[in-house]
């Protein structure tokens, strides 16, 4: 439970610049995000989309203002105060609701799932991703952004070097938490960092054999602002859709 305890200081104390962040694409990438997730989005007629691990409502936002019924969770309670300021300030009505791992939600009853930079930091992924599974529709569509945010921890000589590139990074007006450290020493206890990804995805969901499973990698100049493409080049964003 310690773990859990610290992921949850980190992301209290994360919120408020994680969100400035969300509200900086939110002008910047808007229409490049909305391009991607339009395209797997189905017809707006009473569709129910569940942005999980919402964060500070970015997705949630985005989708609820071209006309989806959202309901968007996360655990945090910081983060969700921030989510509900964006969404009053974005003049639009999204539920959220604060859960733990376990989703209040009947089997089958979602139409959409999103999910942006969750998966990467979960103790126990598969749990996660078959929980997701179970609450999607039969023909519905569960989408998950992620990126090897701390794959670098595998290889102590990458590991330096990337500590360099967040130095760069800074120097060049990008932002970098300056508590970076301290996500890093929690990231060394997620199983997801030791993985190859996205092919540790697409080997899980030969598992539950879903309907269609498919990724999209270096997703960084399609969805990211220039500052972003820089900030982030080192942790290339991929995309896993799967079709039930």
């Amino acid at each position: 439970m310690y773990i859990k305890e610290k992921i949850t200081d980190y992301w209290s104390d994360r919120a408020e610049s994680y969100s400035q962040q969300n509200q900086f694409q939110l002008t910047s990438c808007y229409d490049k995000w909305k391009s991607l997730l339009l395209q797997y989005a189905p017809d707006r007629k009473n569709t129910k989309i569940l942005d999980v691990g919402t964060g500070p409502g970015f997705f949630a936002i985005l989708l609820a203002k071209e006309g989806y019924q959202v309901t968007a969770v996360d655990q945090n309670a910081e983060m969700l105060r921030c989510a509900q300021e964006n969404a009053r300030q974005a003049g639009v009505d999204i539920c959220f609701l604060q859960t733990g791992d376990e989703l209040p939600f009947a089997d089958g009853s979602m139409d959409m799932i999103v999910a942006r930079d969750v998966t990467w930091m979960q103790l126990e992924p598969e749990k996660v991703l078959e929980s997701w599974y179970r609450i999607l529709k039969k023909d519905g569509c569960l989408l998950y952004f992620d990126a090897e945010w701390y794959g670098y921890l595998r290889d102590e000589r990458q590991a330096q070097e990337y500590r360099s590139f967040r130095r760069y990074v800074k120097e060049q007006s990008g932002f970098v938490y300056e508590k970076a450290n301290e996500m890093e020493r929690l990231a060394a206890e997620f199983p997801l960092t030791y993985q190859e990804r996205p092919k540790w995805d697409g080997e899980f969901w030969k598992s539950l054999n879903p309907r269609q499973v498919s990724c999209k990698t270096e997703l960084n100049p399609i969805v990211y602002s220039e500052i972003e493409q820089l900030q982030y080049a080192k942790t290339p964003e991929f995309l896993v859709c799967v079709q039930k």
